[in-house]
């Protein structure tokens, strides 16, 4: 009898030991996605998917607010096969923070090899996610695809089916940006590229086309200026209309190592303008049109890639005769900036969102959130890898939240979509003990807590003067 409640008692602790091992286990690691016959995602766990946490597996991203709680993104979903690195599905999901959840709706049912070089997502006026993708297919030609996210599912663009090949899906490269009426009509601006098909009507040039769905109407920009017929056009760049003038921005790359800024305005009364910012080299990359009361702020950079010496400019516009151009911060290093990266806070105070090298020494890319005030150029560090990089940065402002999303590249494995939000109440505190602030001419310098990567910064700086002034470089 003794013998047998020992084995009772012995074998009741063992099933509760087993029990309580599978309780903690499932309690301390997230339940796997379920997943349905619509091959829908829902998690119940946002935290999961806010920083430090990832929000997804993808190589490229964006988001579009609805509000500050609800917010829509679209990106690919990476995964490794073997050794191979590849982009297998196209993702749209919802982070809403309302009730605490998170949704995502892959394109296909099943996984598809793609190279996927841009995603933009949207919202028309009735709330309607739309989509801009562009990529190459598994053929080897290029495709920029508009989709729209109707009852939980997707599907091509109707305003962009049978168009005229010459603005065709195949025709389509990089968006440089798109607006939505009222009415829920699109006005497009993207890099025409000559499509692998002809039907003799296509042009054998690369240019800017700024298309308005409501009207049919397409504007090739080397009709108006035939100078730029043999010029090798690039994004990242921006389109914007305010009232009845329009500006549109691009790259006119020339070789690896030199590039132009060139910008375009349609002015109501006068027309057409084609200006040129900056020199090839350092090469010069725009980045964003910020409208102002009368005029634009143009934003371009010197990215540092090729001689370690960073700029960043605004080019003010007021009218067709009159523009001014002011460097804002310049720096020993490398930054990078993509679309959507500069955001207005109130006159003549912009945040940026972007990556660079903390230091010269350094070989990994971190985030950085700057501010410039009218005077000074101040940032402060949002992460800190030395072992991955932090890359292609992006924002969306809303009215309580700064929210931005980026990537982190691992060698050899599939990269992260990380998404947060800064409320803007933060933002003053967080700059205050911010890593450092920069003025054009390098006398305002304070860091709080990165003094050993200021001291690098400055010490390198140092270097790089002297090598200037013996060797008589011109950046």
């Amino acid at each position: 009898m003794k013998q047998r409640w020992k084995i009772i008692i012995t074998s009741c602790i063992v099933v509760s030991l087993s029990a309580l091992a599978v309780s903690l286990h499932y309690y301390f690691q997230p339940p796997p996605p379920p997943q349905n016959n619509n091959n829908n995602w829902f998690y119940d766990a946002l935290t999961n998917h806010t920083y430090p946490n990832p929000l997804w597996n993808g190589s490229i991203s964006d988001i579009i607010l609805e509000n500050d709680d609800i917010i829509h993104f679209c990106t690919t979903n990476s995964s490794k096969y073997g050794d191979v690195i590849v982009n297998d599905n196209l993702i749209y999901g919802i982070l809403n923070f309302n009730n605490d959840s998170f949704y995502g709706l892959p394109r296909f049912k099943e996984t598809i090899a793609g190279d996927f070089y841009q995603i933009r997502i949207a919202l028309d006026s009735e709330k309607t996610p739309t989509i801009y993708t562009y990529a190459y297919s598994g053929y080897g030609f290029q495709l920029g695809e508009i989709l729209k996210i109707t009852n939980n599912s997707w599907e091509d663009h109707p305003d962009f089916n049978h168009l005229p090949l010459n603005i065709s899906t195949v025709a389509r490269s990089a968006l440089l940006n798109w607006f939505f009426s009222e009415t829920g009509d699109i006005v497009i601006a993207f890099i025409y590229q000559p499509p692998y098909i002809d039907d003799g009507t296509i042009p054998y040039v690369y240019t800017p086309v700024i298309y308005n769905a409501s009207s049919k109407h397409a504007t090739f920009m080397h009709e108006i200026f035939p100078e730029i017929t043999d010029h090798d056009v690039q994004a990242p760049g921006d389109f914007k209309i305010v009232n009845s003038t329009i500006a549109l921005l691009w790259e006119r790359r020339i070789d690896n190592v030199q590039s132009f800024t060139y910008l375009a305005i349609c002015w109501p009364v006068e027309g057409w303008r084609l200006h040129i910012l900056g020199g090839a080299y350092p090469p010069r990359f725009p980045i964003a049109i910020i409208p102002r009361n009368e005029g634009f702020d143009v934003f371009h950079y010197e990215s540092g890639r090729v001689n370690n010496i960073s700029r960043i400019f605004v080019t003010t516009f007021l009218n067709s005769t009159y523009s001014v151009t002011k460097e804002l911060t310049t720096f020993p290093g490398q930054w990078f900036f993509i679309e959507e990266s500069i955001f207005e806070l109130d006159e003549e105070s912009y945040l940026f969102i972007y990556s660079r090298f903390p230091s010269l020494l350094d070989s990994y890319t971190d985030l950085f959130l700057g501010k410039y005030n009218g005077t000074v150029f101040q940032e402060v560090r949002l992460t800190n890898t030395p072992n991955f990089s932090e890359i292609f940065a992006h924002g969306e402002k809303g009215e309580k939240y700064f929210h931005y999303v980026w990537n982190r590249y691992y060698p050899n494995e599939p990269w992260q979509v990380f998404y947060n939000r800064i409320a803007f109440s933060e933002l003053d505190k967080m700059f205050d003990s911010g890593s450092s602030s920069h003025s054009p001419d390098f006398l305002h310098c304070s860091a709080k807590n990165h003094s050993d990567t200021l001291f690098s910064f400055l010490t390198n700086l140092r270097i790089i003067l002297v090598k200037r002034e013996y060797n008589c470089i011109i950046v």
